[in-house]
C-alpha cells in the first residue's frame, strides 16, 4: 500500500530528525518540530 508506505518513510524521518535534535539542544523537555507546516510539540522520550 502506498500510502502506509510513504506513511513509515515519513515516520523515519521524522524520527530521525528528532533524534539529531535531542542530540543537538542537549535533554530538553520538549522538542518543537514541524509537521505539514505546522510546528508540533512531541514529548521527548528521554
Amino acid at each position: 500500500d502506498n500510502e502506509d508506505d510513504s506513511s513509515s518513510k515519513v515516520l523515519c524521518r521524522l524520527r530521525r530528525q528528532v533524534t539529531r535534535n535531542i542530540q543537538q539542544l542537549g535533554a530538553v523537555p520538549t522538542i518543537s518540530v514541524s509537521l505539514q507546516g505546522r510546528p508540533v510539540q512531541i514529548i521527548s522520550y528521554l
